[in-house]
């Protein structure tokens, strides 16, 4: 007290440090605007906005931003978006503080960087050198850099709390933004679709010579002979099926030259093979209703009771209701169970069933005019909009004998092909753990059980496909589907597929990934001998240290890959195994229930991806 008594008795002010330098200043809001802009390049492109040059699928920019690095970990925010709202808030708050910057934000910084730092390693270490990535860190630690000496402040107290806000608010707007543009991209998607799709019927009617197989179904709204022949597969209980219903139906009546017959793909089991379970309860029984009345009405009949199941969306549960209903449209009744019942109904649904299943349909409705599938119809009047083209190109009228649809393995290779299917976000494995060419322009990803049989024909098929190409790699990622060591199922399926995978890593990590492919090779076609016993045997056989193997199976290394394994399954949104991605892109169909197509369907767009790159 005495001390400061007498500072203020002579006069004497407190020391002030000295204020941030001019040029200083300016060149840490140069260096944060510069980092900004290029968060702001990147967003945009994850937004759709923009396309980046050198950013293409199969870039180094285009695999990070597909890798798990290219989200804050912890949550599903694109660190592009936290990152401009990063460098934004911190301009923000660097640029009002020239006397000195706060040491709160100072604090923020160098955790900042020392993410960066991070960052810059994962990126240069995993072939992801992303430029535009690495520049932003490189911005960010020179700001680091350039403010770790500058002149403290002791203003901004709650700068951290305002940084935070801002960051938080920015990228829940960008977030919000990205639905939007993504909401955007599958409208214009679909109105995309749909032109091309109509141009493709137009197309297909003029120029290509169809092999006439008569494709329509036993009934026919609208004349023999049309310009337009639309031929709907539909479920009565399947709720778009009934939204378009009295769309298609009122083009019959409003166009003299347009015709409908209906099929039916009902999704239930009791009728469906393609169906697990019984999804619409009543979706078979309803199409006997309506193959009924065909036999015992006629087309009239039919669609009489075609129109009725549509507006109560094949709702009867009883037969006093399915009666009432007859009656209701001006039909005698009698009989009409019996015959519904009988094996003739459901011998004609389950034809419709198969053709659709010849063709590659797995959903409904699914709509067909002159033999070509019309897509992108979900778009506002997407249906009425095709007819109106089509009938405007002046086609001449003609019969369903003409209309040849496509095949499944045309259908999936389309649905593969979709622009609609991005490709997915799948972190990058082992670089070493991998069959065939690094710089291959096909890259096959495979998530499999080893103990699961169809993991086992995929994978024999990618191998055999990869042998007479030179421009094909594969890798193959475990999902066992065992939930002592997966975390994303709930199910025991395959016991043994946990110590299995588990081998395969340690074999990798002991032996190198030749013999690591040689025993993925062998378990997945010994599924039964993979107990101890047999991994032993397995071991032995392939000429490795079997103790060495099974000991080594517990190494942190080995539990690490297989839950990079796991996360990328999750990241890449895997809900069924196996799951396939060809250049990131998910093959949607590749087997068929009934169809022995499945080497014919793979090997197609394994070669049709060939054929794009």
């Amino acid at each position: 007290m005495q001390s400061r008594s007498l500072d203020a008795a002579r006069g004497n002010k407190p020391a002030r440090r000295s204020a941030l330098p001019l040029g200083r200043h300016l060149l840490g809001c140069v260096l944060l605007l510069a980092a900004a802009a290029l968060s702001a390049v990147l967003a945009s492109q994850r937004l759709g906005a923009l396309e980046l040059p050198g950013c293409g699928v199969e870039s180094a920019c285009g695999r990070a931003a597909r890798s798990a690095w290219a989200v804050l970990p912890g949550t599903s925010w694109p660190l592009a978006f936290v990152g401009l709202a990063y460098f934004l808030g911190l301009f923000a708050l660097f640029a009002g503080a020239a006397r000195g910057v706060p040491s709160v934000i100072l604090f923020v910084v160098r955790i900042g960087a020392a993410g960066s730092a991070w960052l810059l390693i994962v990126l240069l270490s995993t072939s992801l050198p992303c430029g535009y990535c690495i520049a932003v860190q490189l911005l960010h630690l020179s700001f680091w850099v350039l403010i770790e000496r500058a002149p403290r402040s002791a203003r901004l107290p709650r700068a951290a709390g305002i940084l935070a806000g801002l960051v938080v608010l920015v990228t829940s707007l960008l977030l919000g933004l990205q639905l939007v543009a993504r909401e955007q991209v599958l409208l214009r998607r679909g109105e995309i679709d749909l032109t091309e799709s109509t141009q493709e019927i137009m197309r297909a009617m003029l120029e290509r010579n169809r092999v006439p197989v008569g494709f329509r179904g036993r009934y026919l709204l609208g004349p023999e002979r049309a310009a337009v022949r639309i031929v709907l597969f539909t479920d009565y209980q399947c709720e778009e099926c009934q939204r378009i219903d009295p769309e298609v139906q009122a083009l019959v009546e409003r166009h003299e030259s347009v015709s409908l017959s209906i099929k039916h793909f009902p999704f239930c089991s009791e009728c469906n093979p393609a169906v697990t379970g019984p999804a619409h309860q009543n979706a078979c029984w309803a199409a006997r209703a309506a193959e009924t009345a065909g036999l015992l009405f006629g087309p009239a009949g039919f669609f009489a009771m075609h129109g009725w199941l549509m507006r109560t969306a094949g709702g009867f549960e009883t037969e006093y209701e399915l009666e009432a209903g007859i009656e209701g449209l001006g039909f005698d009744p009698e009989g009409f169970v019996e015959t519904m019942t009988s094996e003739r109904t459901l011998q004609l649904v389950e034809a419709d069933v198969q053709e659709a299943l010849d063709h590659g349909l797995y959903q409904t409705p699914a709509i067909f005019i002159n033999g070509e599938e019309l897509l992108g119809w979900q778009v506002e009047n997407g249906i009425s909009r095709a007819v109106a083209s089509l009938l405007s190109g002046r086609l001449e009228p003609g019969t369903h004998q003409a209309d040849r649809p496509p095949g499944a393995l045309e259908k999936c290779v389309r649905d593969w092909a979709d622009p609609e299917n991005a490709p997915r976000e799948i972190p990058e494995d082992r670089p070493d753990w991998a069959l065939g060419s690094g710089g291959a322009s096909v890259t096959v990803t495979l998530f499999g059980d080893l103990q699961e049989p169809v993991t086992a024909e995929a994978d024999g098929i990618i191998r055999s496909w990869l042998a007479g190409s030179d421009d094909g790699r594969y890798v193959f990622r475990h999902f066992p589907l065992d939930a002592n060591c997966n975390p994303y199922t709930q199910l025991t399926l395959t016991p043994n597929s946990c110590s299995a995978a588990a081998c395969v890593e340690s074999a990798v990590r002991l032996f190198g990934s030749a013999a690591a492919w040689r025993m993925q090779g062998w378990m997945l076609q010994h599924p039964d001998r993979l107990s101890n016993e047999g991994l032993r045997a397995a071991a032995q056989a392939l000429e490795m240290d079997v103790e060495r193997l099974i000991d080594e199976r517990d190494h942190p290394d080995v539990t690490a890959a297989l839950r990079l394994d796991l996360e990328a399954a999750r990241q890449a949104g895997v809900d069924e195994i196996p799951s396939l991605f060809i250049n990131g892109k998910r093959v949607l169909r590749w087997r068929w229930e009934g169809l022995d197509v499945g080497a014919e369907i793979l090997g197609g767009i394994l070669d049709a991806a060939a054929l794009r790159d």
